[in-house]
C-alpha cells in the first residue's frame, strides 16, 4: 500500500471524527507519527550575567515536534546556576513562567521525567526558550524530537 494511499485514508477517517478526536488525530501529528525522523535543535551556548534573563529563538523551518529536553549550565553547582521559565511554540505555551521556574538540573542529561510531548511547531513558527541565569555562567540546550523534512 502507497504512503499516499495512506494519507489519503486518514485524511477520511479524521475528517469523520468529531472536532475534539480531529485535533488529537491532526495531520501535523500523523505526518510526525508516519513521516517523522529523530530530530534535534540546539540551544545556545549563551552566556549571562547573574540576575538575568534571555530568550533563546529558533525557527525550524520544517514540522517538528520536541518530546525530551536536556540542558545544561557551567555553573559551580552543574545545573543551578539557570532556570528555564518558559517555552513557547509560536504563540502557544508548552511550559508556563511560574514563580522562578526550574532549576536546569531538571533537564539534565540523567534525570529522569524529563520528557515532554510539545505541541507541533509548523515550518513558519518559533521555539522560544526563556531561560534565568541565577549566578554567571553559561547555559545550553538540546530539544530531541521528531521531524518532517
Amino acid at each position: 500500500m502507497s504512503l499516499a494511499r495512506i494519507r489519503g485514508g486518514l485524511r477520511d477517517v479524521v475528517a469523520g471524527c468529531s472536532s475534539t478526536l480531529r485535533s488529537m488525530l491532526s495531520m501535523d501529528n500523523l505526518l510526525l507519527a508516519l513521516e517523522g525522523r529523530d530530530w534535534d535543535i540546539n540551544f545556545g551556548p549563551v552566556s549571562g550575567a547573574a540576575g538575568t534573563t534571555t530568550v533563546l529563538t529558533v525557527y525550524p523551518q520544517c514540522l517538528f515536534r520536541g518530546e525530551k529536553i536536556m540542558a545544561i549550565d557551567s555553573a559551580e553547582k552543574r545545573g543551578f546556576g539557570t532556570r528555564i521559565t518558559q517555552v513557547l511554540i509560536g504563540l502557544r505555551l508548552q511550559r508556563p513562567a511560574t514563580a522562578g521556574g526550574s532549576l536546569t538540573a531538571f533537564f539534565a542529561p540523567g534525570a529522569l521525567g524529563n520528557g515532554t510531548k510539545w505541541d507541533p511547531c509548523k515550518a513558519y513558527a518559533c521555539i522560544k526558550l526563556t531561560v534565568s541565569f541565577v549566578e554567571t555562567c553559561t547555559f545550553d540546550a538540546t530539544v530531541f524530537g521528531r521531524a518532517v523534512l
